[in-house]
């Protein structure tokens, strides 16, 4: 069985241990309350463990999920900015197309990267180093992909029916 990426052990992974304290400042909680995120969440028992940051994301998903499904992926969009602005700024992300030389560069890398994950599972390395690997990975192509569309020029958008030309009777086939 696979073992789900669940949001408590998101929120262990993504507030390491010596942080907590801070994170607590700044959400205004206890340090208990952000270590009560990092645990299964324990249903049927009242005002204990109360749904982690995440959990309560989802459930505003879910809401729009059901009552404004034109509208939800707005919540998406919105967190995909922060990742790719906070991404750019912090590893230094060129907001400029793939060159030939960085796209072979970075395939170079990837495939070095790749050949560790393989490593990593022949090795019988433990699933959390081998999920690091993946991940690493993964990151790596998604931020060559997102460059790669930086250069790829979107096709002028042409419209179905030219309006002036019915409004003046001039349009027609």
């Amino acid at each position: 069985m696979k073992d789900e990426e669940t949001t408590y052990k998101i929120i262990d992974a993504c507030v390491p241990r010596g942080t907590t304290e801070k994170l607590a400042q700044s959400t205004s909680r206890t340090t208990e309350s952000v270590n009560v995120w990092r645990r299964r969440r324990m249903t049927g028992v009242p005002n204990r463990n109360k749904f982690n940051p995440l959990d309560l994301v989802e459930l505003i998903q879910d809401h729009a999920f059901a009552h404004a499904p034109h509208e939800v992926h707005r919540i998406h969009q919105y967190l995909k900015r922060r990742y790719d602005s906070f991404f750019a700024s912090v590893f230094n992300t060129k907001a400029t197309p793939l060159t030939v030389e960085e796209r072979d560069g970075d395939l170079a890398a990837i495939s070095k990267e790749y050949a560790e994950t393989i490593q990593a599972i022949l090795l019988k390395a433990p699933p959390d180093r081998i999920r690091k690997e993946w991940e690493d990975l993964h990151r790596r192509i998604e931020e060559m992909v997102s460059r790669i569309e930086l250069g790829v020029e979107k096709p002028p958008v042409k419209n179905v029916i030219d309006l002036p030309k019915i409004a003046t009777g001039g349009g027609g086939k």
